[in-house]
């Protein structure tokens, strides 16, 4: 599975939902866009998307998924909201796969791929400060990145994991091509 041109059809459908799923959740309304962000429930898909397709997908699918919702219904403004949900879901995706595929514990590629997307926005927002002839403080990052979803990001980083255990021990990890390693290869392959 390590050839790009080897992925089946179940990595092109995971990915295919996983990106709609996102999409969709960035048309909640005003009211309960504050649930969505606070439950991290745009990131999540991209997250399990990752980890189970590979990083090649999810960062498609990160960089997508606010951009079909942004074509198809406006309801953000491009600059810098809709940028920023795109840079922000597809480093998170692309480095918590590329951290997935070296290591193969998934709670460590969650919370990198969670940190660097944060890390990523916070770096987009100071160029887009500067440009505009303003600072972007550290104080205003914790308000606008951090403050906002950090319960989002505690669930994102409980539930994925233990998603894809489930998944590899009913073996669909296996048949996408992502062996668990170490503890968790023996969990799923106990003797009989």
């Amino acid at each position: 599975m390590n050839n790009p041109q080897n992925y089946s059809i179940l990595h092109y459908l995971i990915s295919a939902f996983f990106f709609l799923v996102s999409a969709v959740l960035f048309l909640v309304p005003d009211p309960g866009k504050v649930y969505v962000e606070l439950f991290g429930l745009t990131l999540l898909p991209i997250l399990l998307c990752s980890l189970m397709c590979g990083p090649s997908f999810a960062f498609l699918a990160g960089l997508l998924a606010p951009l079909l919702s942004f074509v198809l219904w406006r309801n953000e403004a491009f600059i810098p909201t809709v940028f920023l949900q795109m840079l922000t879901l597809a480093i998170s995706g692309l480095l918590t796969g590329i951290v997935y595929k070296q290591i193969h514990y998934p709670l460590i590629g969650v919370l990198v791929g969670i940190i660097t997307g944060r890390v990523a926005y916070g770096i987009a927002m100071v160029i887009y400060y500067f440009r505009n002839g303003a600072t972007y403080t550290l104080e205003r990052f914790v308000a606008d990145a951090v403050e906002p979803s950090w319960p989002g990001f505690i669930i994102c980083a409980a539930l994925a994991p233990v998603i894809v255990q489930l998944l590899n021990i009913a073996g669909v990890m296996t048949k996408l091509g992502n062996e668990p390693a170490g503890k968790a290869k023996e969990i799923v392959h106990r003797p009989k």
